[in-house]
């Protein structure tokens, strides 16, 4: 069985910058921490664990784009307040000191810290057909995307207009589509609760990393 690009963990869709990549970063971090922005066109999101593993590994600050279309292949981050379950988004627990200011300033300028969302590779939009797990593997449109976990439920679906469905990259299961199929929601997630699409990780800063996009911009 081929494991498909988009989840590779040897391939994921957050690769290392370099030093002209991190400078773009700084100064992206500078315009979401802006009294301008207020959280209306980038936001930062902590990563609770290692469901998105080693695309987003826990204690990382990802950066997100509010703003442009979604795709297969990109990594959002989903308030799923109303599809499952998820865990915190917002803590500086873990984070210290630099933790705690960029909470602080996260309520200053009005970026959201709700208290349920995920983050995952989107790979079915509205109208894909999604089937598991028949061959051992989470296919769409008939094309196999990841490799089934061997709990996995049968799904067979074709995800609804304003949609998306989408899987974890790592080890953890519970927080993606393909774990909450058999909920009254099937695990389907609507654009409108799409925070964003994650463009780098920018804490700690040894771990700053840049997105590559979907794989139709590679």
């Amino acid at each position: 069985m081929t494991e498909p690009s988009t989840l590779d963990p040897t391939d994921t869709t957050v690769s290392d910058g370099s030093r002209a990549l991190r400078t773009v970063v700084a100064v992206a971090m500078a315009l979401a921490l802006g009294v301008s922005v207020k959280g209306l066109v980038l936001e930062t999101w902590f990563v609770p664990n290692e469901a998105m593993a080693p695309t987003l590994d826990p204690g990382q600050r990802a950066l997100v784009l509010k703003v442009g279309e979604i795709d297969r292949g990109d990594v959002v981050v989903a308030d799923v307040s109303d599809a499952f379950e998820g865990p915190s988004r917002a803590t500086h627990r873990d984070d210290g000191l630099i933790g705690r200011i960029l909470h602080a300033a996260a309520d200053v300028l009005g970026v959201r810290s709700g208290a349920r969302s995920v983050a995952g590779v989107v790979v079915g939009v509205g109208g894909d057909h999604v089937e598991c797990c028949s061959d051992g593997s989470v296919t769409v449109n008939g094309a196999p995307v990841a490799p089934a976990p061997a709990d996995a439920p049968t799904v067979a679906l074709v995800v609804p207009s304003g949609h998306v469905w989408v899987l974890s990259t790592g080890p953890l299961r519970g927080w993606d589509s393909l774990s909450r199929t058999n909920e009254s929601g099937r695990g389907l997630i609507g654009e409108d609760d799409i925070v964003g699409r994650v463009i780098a990780t920018v804490w700690p800063p040894r771990m700053i990393r840049a997105s590559h996009g979907t794989e139709e911009d590679r």
